[in-house]
Parts: structure tokens; sequence; C-alpha cells
């Protein structure tokens, strides 16, 4: 616990601290826009919502510029283990209040809007997922992770070829939709887990190389 809070306190030390943590508002702001502007039955509001604290990897990440982190014996934690371990717990809380949220709203409707909201857990979680496996490449090899995004991207069309949306919706008519509705969420939850595992483990394998060139102008803003 004492580390999250110091892994907190430090994030406000990254490169234009400020602004990241005003694009993190307005994600998440955006995420509740298109969230209520959908009646809950699109993913991306709630991808937004919960990528929103996501903008704190990045705020730890850019302290690997400061030449007193670079010699410090943290520096291995700092890179490795605050980042991750200080956006998943947000992630998994920011996820679950939202889940039950649309429990009460999805719970009492027709068929097809439980199945969108189940459909839109599982591509909510696959998504981080795949944000979380590009942090862990994409700060300190951009190319290979813009790569490996778009690779994994493609897998969010192939629910309509493997039938994900029928599948589901077979499962809510035989087990009901509270059952249905959890094991998405809980799906969706081992997906972030396992891209949080992967950033991980990418992330002590790259801790040592400096960070990307082109994250870093893009993230602070010099040439």
């Amino acid at each position: 616990m004492k580390d999250l809070l110091k892994a907190y306190r430090l994030a406000w030390y990254g490169g234009r601290a400020k602004s990241q943590g005003m694009f993190s508002i307005f994600f998440f702001g955006l995420g509740i826009l298109t969230d209520v502007l959908s009646g809950g039955e699109s993913f991306v509001g709630l991808f937004y919502m919960v990528w929103a604290v996501a903008f704190l990897y990045q705020m730890i990440i850019t302290v690997d510029l400061s030449t007193l982190v670079q010699s410090s014996p943290l520096k291995k934690k700092i890179m490795v283990d605050y980042t991750i371990f200080s956006v998943l717990p947000l992630m998994y809380l920011i996820l679950g209040i939202v889940a039950i949220l649309h429990y009460f709203i999805a719970r009492n409707s027709g068929l097809e809007p439980q199945m969108i909201h189940c459909c839109n857990m599982i591509l909510a979680g696959y998504s981080l997922m795949i944000g979380l496996i590009y942090f862990g490449i994409g700060f300190k090899k951009w190319i290979v992770g813009l790569l490996a995004f778009i690779l994994l991207l493609v897998g969010l069309p192939l629910v309509k070829v493997f039938s994900l949306e029928d599948v589901i919706a077979t499962m809510i008519e035989q087990q009901g939709f509270s059952y249905s509705y959890w094991l998405c969420v809980v799906l969706s939850f081992m997906c972030m887990t396992i891209g949080g595992a992967i950033c991980y483990g990418i992330s002590i394998l790259l801790y040592k190389k400096p960070l990307s060139p082109v994250m870093f102008h893009g993230i602070i803003g010099k040439k």
C-alpha cells in the first residue's frame, strides 16, 4: 500500500504531468458522455472511462528521464512495479463500478440489449488488454509496439466471425442474464489481468532501454 501511494505521488513528477492529468479527466468525461448517449450499449464509453487512468502509467514512466532515477537503485522498481501496479487497481475499480451500474440498467431489458451489454464487457476487456500490452512495448520500442497493437486489434472484428453475440444470446436464454453477464465481467477482468501480466513481463525485459524517441517527443513536446 505504501508503494502504491508512492507511485501516485511520483506520477506528478513525470513529463507534462498537469496536461496528462487533464487528458485523463477528459477521457473519463468522454467515456461517461459516450456511455450515456449510447444508453450503455457501446463498449467505447466503457473503454474510455477505464483507460482514463492509464495516463498514470505514462506519467510515471517519464520519470525515467530524470538523472536521479537513472542512477537510483530503485529505477527497476519505478519503471516496472510502480507503472503497472498503480494503474491496474484503478482499472479494476472503475470497471467494477461501471459493471454494477450496467447490470442494473440491463437486467430488466430485452434479450438483445442484454446480449449487447454482455458483449461490450468482453470487448472492453480485450481492448484494455491490447492497450496494456502496447504500453509495455511502445514506450521503449514504438514501432514494435505499434505493429503488435495493430495485429491484436484485428481480433475485435473476429467477434462477428465467431458469432460471439449468438453464443451469448443462447447462454442468456439457457442460463439467465445474471449468470451470463457476470461471466462476461469475469472474462473482461481476466483479459485486463493477462494484459497487465504481459505488460509487466515486457517491462522487466526492456526497463534498461531508453524511452523511444517518438514517445519522448510526443510526451515531452521537444524535438
